[in-house]
């Protein structure tokens, strides 16, 4: 079980390499652990929507928090799918019909970018419904 209140810890994990480095500043900069848990998770749902982009996937929004400004949540779509993906840090009440991705603290420890991108990849060929050919 990780330690967040260790940021040394948090920014040795397997994942943190592929934060870019504004969002490994952030989570080196924060003091307390909720808020280190809160930077990972942000600095992980933007390196994994970086690297979809390079996949072909294209983002329609980004939404803001309204205390600082920053993305939490961002709306994609993949290539060849019926679907808009939605990447955040919290679920979206019931009225959302697109495919949510909830990134967890627990995702960010135990994935890597590319993992998280074959499990989402996984959930899209598994459900017809968001197969362009479904």
């Amino acid at each position: 079980m990780l330690d967040w209140s260790d940021r040394r810890a948090v920014l040795a994990l397997p994942i943190a390499a592929e934060w870019a480095k504004p969002f490994r500043e952030r989570v080196a900069a924060a003091k307390f652990h909720k808020r280190i848990k809160e930077e990972a998770t942000l600095a992980t749902i933007e390196a994994l929507t970086r690297k979809l982009r390079s996949r072909g996937w294209r983002r329609r929004h980004s939404s803001k928090r309204r205390r600082d400004g920053h993305a939490d949540s961002r709306y994609y779509r993949p290539p060849h799918a019926n679907v808009e993906v939605r990447i955040s840090s919290h679920s979206h009440p019931g009225s959302y019909r697109g495919m949510q991705i909830v990134i967890t603290p627990d995702m960010v420890t135990g994935y890597d970018v590319l993992g998280l991108i074959h499990m989402i990849e996984q959930r899209l060929k598994n459900e017809p419904r968001w197969r362009s050919d479904g």
